[in-house]
């Protein structure tokens, strides 16, 4: 599902949502792009389905999320 999603201030077209998923991902440049906000730091590992791993930056913490006028709280994990 592509939708507009406004994280903070920061608004991003097409965003792709996958509800199935446990954590929020968000991308190292969408970060930049936002004014590298501060990250904390996260505990989670993350594994492609290839067993792969994905090197986490940190956590984006607390981060209010509107979408199509429904706003929620969010934790993002930044890769």
């Amino acid at each position: 599902m592509r939708l507009t999603v406004q994280i903070k201030e920061y608004e991003m077209d097409q965003a792709i949502l996958d509800l199935r998923l446990q954590v929020n991902v968000l991308p190292k440049q969408t970060w930049e792009r936002m004014g590298r906000p501060t990250l904390q730091w996260s505990r989670i590992q993350l594994q492609m389905a290839n067993q792969q791993k994905i090197l986490l930056i940190g956590r984006l913490q607390g981060i209010i999320v509107d979408i199509k006028g429904v706003s929620a709280l969010v934790d993002f994990e930044v890769i």
